[in-house]
């Protein structure tokens, strides 16, 4: 599978651009590339991380597509991402209820004794 149209950039910062693309499936992905100094260095620990949460609901999880090698490939969740859904205006509470009975989930799920607490940092990056 090969990207198709324009990607959407979904975040940017001095560390990572993430963009989404869609696929000649009609399928989207998501694509990460870390930026800036030790860029290689954190995509592989990434990718090893990722891996490593592999079926860990909530966890982005890896693809297999053909992709550049300086960049992670995941499964697109779809929906607007968090900053823009602020953006939009204040969250409902049961929405806002909701994304944090969700984080909370993720978060336990995650917290196996094969995986360290520093993986957190490397999963969702020290921006916050």
């Amino acid at each position: 599978m090969t990207a198709e149209l324009t990607p959407e950039v979904v975040h940017q910062s001095l560390t990572s651009l993430i963009v989404r693309l869609c696929l000649a499936s009609g399928e989207s992905i998501v694509d990460k590339a870390p930026l800036g100094p030790n860029a290689m260095e954190r995509l592989r620990h990434e990718s090893r991380m990722l891996a490593r949460l592999a079926g860990v609901a909530g966890v982005p999880q890896l693809v297999a597509v053909a992709h550049p090698a300086d960049v992670i490939a995941m499964e697109d969740c779809g929906g607007p991402t968090l900053a823009q859904a602020i953006h939009a205006g204040p969250l409902a509470v049961p929405l806002l209820l909701q994304l944090a009975l969700q984080l909370a989930q993720v978060t336990a799920a995650m917290h196996e004794p094969t995986i360290g607490h520093d993986v957190l940092d490397d999963v969702f990056g020290s921006e916050g």
